[in-house]
């Protein structure tokens, strides 16, 4: 799983304008749909708040996942003067859960969620908000589940990372291997081996 992908910043957003928690930062995702947050609102994701100050540089992937060496397309792109921020590789669908989850939580990580995963319920798991956050999100499609897991991951959100593998977890939580294709890629033509194979 790569962790970063190349990023185009030599320079931090404007900080002479309004450097308060309350300062309008726009978001826009790869297909042009734009979100204002505030910059509290943004203090949950570490490349959000680096972008912000200039120190991309210095963000390091969580243990255990690697950092993609080679170089792709430009991901995130600053207008310094205008204190917006592309996010090439996020769509706007997948930008808008994000968005919801930084103003829920208006710049405080909630708590990760225990490990292992205790129960498929996640209102057991996490708080009321964040189950049915996360649960609406697989009712109308899994796959953007998985996207959302991808932008958590590209923009250091750990909390929310954490909360969609958690999802995964109890969605898997005591099913049969021949049952995972059906739960985690229900219209994949992916062939898995059954449980009673070697």
């Amino acid at each position: 799983m790569s962790f970063i992908t190349e990023t185009n910043v030599n320079e931090s957003l404007s900080l002479d304008v309004d450097t308060s928690d309350e300062l309008i930062i726009t978001l826009i995702s790869n297909d042009k749909q734009s979100y204002q947050v505030t910059l509290k609102e943004i203090k949950c994701s570490n490349l959000l708040v680096a972008a912000f100050n200039g120190s991309i540089d210095t963000l390091k992937p969580l243990e255990g996942l690697e950092v993609k060496e080679e170089k792709k397309e430009e991901s995130l792109n600053i207008d310094k003067h205008n204190n917006e921020i592309l996010l090439s590789n996020i769509d706007s669908e997948t930008l808008g859960y994000i968005v919801q989850f930084l103003k829920e939580h208006n710049g405080t990580e909630p708590a990760l969620p225990e490990k292992p995963v205790k129960s498929k319920e996640m209102k057991e798991i996490t708080t009321e908000w964040m189950a049915k956050f996360i649960d609406d999100i697989v009712n109308k499609d899994i796959t953007i589940l998985y996207k959302v897991v991808s932008a958590a991951n590209y923009l250091f959100i750990n909390s929310l990372l954490h909360i969609c593998c958690a999802k995964i977890a109890s969605m898997l939580k005591g099913i049969p291997i021949d049952q995972i294709k059906e739960t985690l890629l229900p219209n994949s033509k992916i062939n898995l081996p059954r449980s009673d194979e070697n």
